[in-house]
């Protein structure tokens, strides 16, 4: 009798801790999205950057494509499967919002200008970036987010999507450098 209530026991807190662990792994591997939403926004460059603006949020992202060589210029959606959502969340856990200054740039022209803004419960994190001048991980996240403009299952819509993001944000795409004169260049160069 006493080797059954024993037995009872150990059942009750294996059936505990049991659940406790299924808990425990199914939170960390879920895919839920620790942000409401996400916006992005790109400028042009002397090259063939896209200008696009992006809103992300639980399992889908908005596009609006300014310019860019792939598609007809407009409103898209993407539909995000579990894969991407989950790739999605990781990039974004890789990412440490507290530290990351809200400006990082670097002296080089012809680079594209990229404004980021998280928007998590009530704070918002907004970060202004020259490619090639931020933190490796922030610029995976964002280079991520972009490359799905080229998804398959992309979709264009009638609906226009606003995006903060663009707001004071230039994206026209800037002059070309003059080229150089005969004159500037030096005489034994000249053909």
């Amino acid at each position: 009798m006493k080797n059954i209530k024993n037995l009872n026991q150990l059942r009750r807190f294996g059936i505990v801790c049991g659940t406790f662990v299924i808990s425990l792994f199914l939170s960390c591997n879920s895919d839920s999205s620790k942000f409401n939403y996400i916006e992005i926004s790109t400028s042009g460059c002397y090259g063939t950057c896209p200008v696009i603006d992006a809103k992300i949020e639980k399992n889908k992202i908005y596009f609006n494509l300014i310019e860019f060589n792939k598609f007809e210029k407009g409103n898209y959606l993407l539909n995000l499967d579990r894969d991407q959502i989950i790739q999605i969340n990781k990039l974004y856990n890789n990412l440490d919002l507290e530290t990351l200054n809200t400006i990082y740039s670097n002296d080089i022209a012809d680079e594209q200008r990229i404004k980021v803004k998280f928007f998590n419960k009530n704070k918002i994190k907004e970060i202004f970036y020259i490619d090639g001048s931020a933190p490796k991980n922030l610029e995976a996240f964002v280079d991520y987010i972009i490359k799905l403009k080229d998804h398959d299952s992309i979709k264009k819509k009638k609906i226009q999507f606003s995006f903060s993001t663009r707001i004071g944000f230039d994206y026209a795409i800037p002059a070309p450098p003059p080229n150089p004169h005969l004159n500037d260049v030096p005489e034994d160069n000249v053909p």
